[in-house]
C-alpha cells in the first residue's frame, strides 16, 4: 500500500495538510525504539510534525544518539523525563517535579519521551544511564488513554502524543494541549476510516 513518507499513512487519510503548528515554549525530544520507526500507528511522528523544535533520536543500547547527548548537555534547556516513577528505579525521589513553577525561567523546557511499548520503555530506561537522575515528570494514574490502535495493559498507559498533551497541560499551556488533542482525535478518526475501508474491500 502506498504511504506518505512523512506521516506513514495512506494518502486518502494523510494528516500532513491538517496538522496544526502548535506554539509552545517547550520542545519534545523523542527517544524512539527502532521497532517504532516504520509503524503508521506510532504517534511520535504526529507529535514531531506538530510541535516545532523537536528531535527524534533512535535508541541503541550500545550507541547512544550523539545529537540527544549533546542536547542534554546544552545549558539552554531544562530536560524533563516524562516517565512513570514506579518504573524509574534509578531515579532519586527528589528529582520528581511537582510543579512547573520549579523550573528556571531562563531555560527551555525539554520533555523527553521514550517512544516504545511500555515493556520496551522500561528496558530502554534501565539501559540508558544518561536518562538517570534527570528531573522527572510522572503523569500518574489519573489519565485515561483514548488511543485505540494497539492493545495496552492499563488504560492509564498513554501513547506518546497523549503524554505530550498532558505535559503541555502540566506546563500550563492549555491552548497548545487542546490543539494537539484535536490533531490526535483526527489521527484516531482517520485510522478508523482506514479499518472500515479495509473491511469493506472485496
Amino acid at each position: 500500500m502506498e504511504r506518505c513518507e512523512t506521516c506513514l499513512l495512506p494518502p486518502f487519510i494523510c494528516l500532513c495538510a491538517d496538522k496544526p503548528v502548535v506554539a509552545s515554549k517547550a520542545v519534545f525530544w523523542l527517544l524512539m525504539h527502532e521497532n517504532e520507526q516504520s509503524k503508521a500507528t506510532n504517534t511520535g511522528y504526529l507529535l514531531a510534525g506538530s510541535v516545532p523544535g523537536g528531535v527524534i533520536a533512535t535508541w541503541r543500547r550500545k550507541e547512544p544518539d550523539n545529537v540527544l547527548l549533546g542536547l542534554l548537555s546544552d545549558s539552554r534547556y531544562w530536560p524533563i523525563l516524562v516517565f512513570p516513577s514506579a518504573y524509574a528505579r534509578y531515579q532519586a525521589h527528589d528529582a520528581l517535579m511537582e510543579s512547573a513553577d520549579s523550573m528556571p525561567l531562563d531555560k527551555v523546557p525539554a520533555f523527553i519521551l521514550i517512544d516504545a511499548t511500555w515493556q520496551q520503555a522500561r528496558k530502554m530506561y534501565n539501559h540508558s544511564p544518561y536518562l538517570h537522575g534527570l528531573p522527572m515528570l510522572d503523569l500518574g494514574a489519573d489519565c485515561t488513554s483514548e488511543y485505540q490502535l494497539r492493545r495496552v495493559r492499563h488504560e492509564a498507559h498513554l501513547c506518546t502524543v497523549e503524554s505530550a498533551i498532558e505535559a503541555l497541560r502540566w506546563l500550563g499551556e492549555a491552548s497548545a494541549a487542546a490543539q494537539l488533542h484535536t490533531c490526535f482525535s483526527l489521527f484516531n478518526q482517520n485510522f478508523h476510516r482506514l479499518k472500515l475501508a479495509a473491511t469493506s474491500a472485496p
